[in-house]
């Protein structure tokens, strides 16, 4: 019986169940004050969980129209929505019996945890050695950078985060493919992966499918492999073409997000809490060679030249796509990522086999000793920015329930939940004591009222224009918050007038207006402007009232309109005596989904300068009907995102007929 369980205690899985949970329990000790039924509000958590609570409680659609943002967007089918659908299945799980601010919190840790947990999975079955998995999952979670690293779930980048997990288990996949005697079942696991990446966050993929062509470059059969591998990126493609078809067909109704220039992207690259992992990967070279072990050693190769490739298409990006042909479509400092990841792969792996070479140099045991302490001390050193952050986002004023206690929060949401008609932030970001918050674009949520503002850099139409000053634009900085107390819709404060202000107000259907008390130029403005009335103040907020007449969200020239009914993706409006030329506003953003119908007869419908919509009526009276509905290409995308689904589960059957150990 003794031998028996000692069989059982060292068996393969058991060891990698042990190492997971060291893992685990790292990531418990330094991140699980996150896991608690509470929203953690420091920078962009408030609208990722605005993303996420929409779908799943109040359109009850991943890709359906959002009407609390903007005068309304369909919200996911232009952001990545892989995070969504994660917590949609969590919910599921739970028997959607979990409270929606631990819901996220429960995607927050994972997000943390899920490359502590993948990078394990891949070096360790890369170099056959666990205790190399386990120092590699370690630094994964130490990684302190922005792109991908700890500060990403910490600032809201959760889907950033979440794709800087999938693309080591991509990279697994497609590397036991590489190396297998029957690859299929391998390739289509890889495929998984590539379209989880896909939607999480698109620009996460390229990094799996460089480093596997590398890789496959490397072996004999190159060619065959290449081929193998540009199938399963095809197939990863299909699978998410629900998605990105329509994006690519709607692709006017977004815009490109630089965040960066070529010299910010630099300093993000080569900045001081990164060098040392380079110097690492490069230090330890030696150690993964001396071990005579190829598959390590190729392995790093791989992602080096991988991190190198990367390093050129951001050059490329912005010296030719960008500098030269005026293409932006392409953020070159989201490459960033990916760089980090192979550089954090290589030091990892480096500082595992450090006591192993050093033993072999002839330094025996004394070589373990020395090469587990050089070891441990390099990782307490990388490790201190990181401690450092953790410490800093530990302040219980970064929880909504802790800064409901220290600031007016709760207050000014009563003021705003007495009156209806949406809300205009003059300002993005809110500061609580030194935190910067995207709260504001929480409102909808403790309100129950739409917005206009308040969010994190977004480019809906009517976003575009409230940032810029255009609907239409097609290239946006990336930091809306430089824009705080210094312009409204492109325009410096002092440009306004009264009458301009009250105009914007009234097509936009915005009944509110809201300023913090750092809005200086905002409230300066206000408190002069004949149209607004001060209706409440309290040590961080000022609330105005826009006074009459009141402004409506329907509206028509030439006609008598009365809404009949309203919800979240159809309106129906009663229309009495509409003259020849009549014309009806109706403040929400355009979009080619709506549908409009005058009985049995379908209208066109436009864009306004500011990308809202509005109808030529035709004379008479009759009820007129608004419905968002999926268009051909959302059809499209839905039948070829279902034909791979199929295809995958064929050829996975069949990987499985043919004995494949995968």
């Amino acid at each position: 019986m003794i031998d028996r369980l000692r069989t059982l205690s060292v068996r393969p899985w058991a060891r990698d169940l042990m190492a997971l949970a060291l893992l685990t329990a790292f990531a418990l000790a330094s991140g699980g004050f996150l896991l608690r039924n509470d929203l953690f509000i420091y920078g962009d958590h408030p609208g990722q969980f605005m993303r996420l609570w929409v779908p799943l409680r109040v359109t009850h659609r991943l890709l359906g129209w959002n009407p609390l943002w903007y005068a309304g967007y369909p919200e996911l089918q232009f952001y990545p929505p892989g995070f969504v659908m994660l917590g949609w299945a969590l919910d599921w799980m739970a028997l959607r019996q979990l409270p929606p601010f631990l819901l996220y919190q429960l995607l927050l840790f994972g997000a943390y945890l899920l490359p502590g947990l993948t990078v394990y999975l891949l070096t360790s079955r890369v170099t056959a050695r666990r205790w190399v998995g386990l120092v590699c999952g370690g630094l994964a979670l130490l990684f302190p950078e922005l792109w991908g690293g700890a500060t990403a779930v910490f600032v809201g980048l959760v889907a950033e985060r979440l794709a800087f997990g999938l693309v080591p288990l991509a990279m697994w996949a497609g590397w036991q493919a590489l190396h297998a005697r029957r690859r299929a079942g391998w390739w289509l696991i890889a495929s998984l992966a590539l379209a989880a990446t896909l939607l999480m966050h698109p620009f996460h993929a390229a990094a799996p499918l460089l480093f596997l062509g590398v890789a496959a470059l490397m072996q004999p059969s190159r060619r065959r492999l290449l081929g193998e591998l540009a199938l399963t990126g095809l197939l990863a493609v299909g699978l998410t073409a629900f998605w990105w078809l329509p994006l690519i067909v709607r692709h006017s109704y977004a815009a490109s997000l630089l965040r960066a220039d070529w010299h910010q992207t630099l300093d993000w690259l080569f900045g001081p809490s990164v060098r040392p992992y380079y110097g690492i990967a490069l230090l330890t070279l030696p150690a993964i060679w001396g071990q005579r072990h190829a598959a390590a050693f190729r392995f790093v190769a791989s992602a080096l030249l991988t991190s190198g490739l990367l390093m050129l298409l951001i050059l490329l990006d912005h010296q030719v796509l960008i500098g030269r042909l005026g293409v932006s479509f392409l953020d070159p400092v989201r490459f960033s990522a990916e760089v980090y990841l192979m550089a954090v792969l290589a030091a990892g792996m480096g500082l595992a086999c450090l006591p192993l070479w050093l033993s072999q140099k002839g330094w025996g045991g004394r070589g373990w000793l020395a090469g587990g302490l050089i070891g441990l001390a390099t990782l307490i050193w990388l490790g201190r920015p990181f401690l450092s952050l953790v410490q800093d986002q530990r302040d219980p004023t970064h929880f909504l329930s802790q800064a409901r206690q220290e600031f007016p929060l709760d207050a000014t949401w009563e003021v705003l939940r007495a009156d209806a008609g949406r809300v205009l932030f003059t300002s993005y970001y809110l500061k609580l004591g030194d935190m910067p918050t995207a709260l504001k674009a929480a409102t909808p949520y403790f309100v129950g009222r739409p917005t206009v503002g308040g969010t994190f850099s977004h480019w809906s139409p009517v976003a575009r224009y409230l940032w810029v000053g255009e609907k239409g634009a097609t290239l946006l900085p990336g930091r809306v918050e430089l824009t705080d107390d210094v312009s409204l819709a492109g325009r410096p404060w002092p440009e306004w007038t009264d009458s301009d202000l009250f105009d914007l107000c009234h097509r936009l259907y915005v009944t509110t207006v809201v300023t913090t008390w750092d809005d200086l130029n905002a409230r300066t403005f206000l408190d002069r402007a004949p149209h607004f009335q001060s209706d409440y103040s309290n040590d961080r907020f000022v609330i105005y009232r826009v006074l009459d007449p009141a402004p409506a969200l329907v509206e028509a020239e030439g006609a008598m309109v009365a809404p009949l009914r309203i919800e979240t993706a159809a309106l129906e409006l009663a229309v009495r005596d509409a003259e020849p030329g009549a014309v009806l506003h109706i403040r929400i953003t355009d979009y080619p989904l709506w549908q409009v119908w005058a009985g049995k007869q379908r209208l066109s419908h436009q864009a306004d300068e500011l990308g809202l919509m509005q109808i030529a009526l035709p004379p008479g009276s009759y009820t007129l009907t608004l419905r968002y509905r999926p268009g051909l290409a959302e059809q499209a995308g839905a039948a070829l995102s279902l034909a791979s689904a199929l295809l995958w589960l064929l050829g996975r059957i069949g990987s499985l007929g043919g004995s494949c150990k995968c």
